[in-house]
């Protein structure tokens, strides 16, 4: 599968990535494709593309403000200096982006929910 149409996707989606190096973006598409499972997509490849580009642009997003995937930091200490940060109620809010809001969306239609009854 080529990644040509989730790079046209991308530049519909998130056009600021649009003009981005083309290894690049391979790059980060395929960072996108180890998370996120074709086999929920069965035959829609369409949809299937359409996330892996929401999450790419995500994952572009994130990179751009300089964000790692090792969390948030709350404090940094060196010598006797030590700053501490406010933290967030929520890790979620912190590594948000509005291509993961719409990432999550979709796959939430394409994963079951279960309800137990007792």
């Amino acid at each position: 599968m080529s990644n040509a149409t989730i790079i046209e996707i991308i530049g519909d989606i998130a056009p600021q990535f649009a003009n981005d190096d083309v290894d690049k973006l391979n790059r980060f598409i395929g960072y996108a494709k180890c998370e996120v499972n074709q086999n929920l997509f069965s035959s829609d490849l369409q949809c299937y593309e359409k996330a892996v580009a929401y999450y790419t642009s995500h994952l572009l997003a994130k990179a751009e403000e300089g964000s790692s995937s090792i969390g948030s930091l709350r404090r940094k200490k060196e010598d006797q200096l030590e700053c501490e940060f406010a933290s967030s109620t929520s890790d979620v809010a912190l590594d948000s982006t509005q291509y993961l809001t719409e990432f999550k969306k979709i796959m939430k239609a394409r994963t079951p929910s279960f309800k137990m009854r007792c």
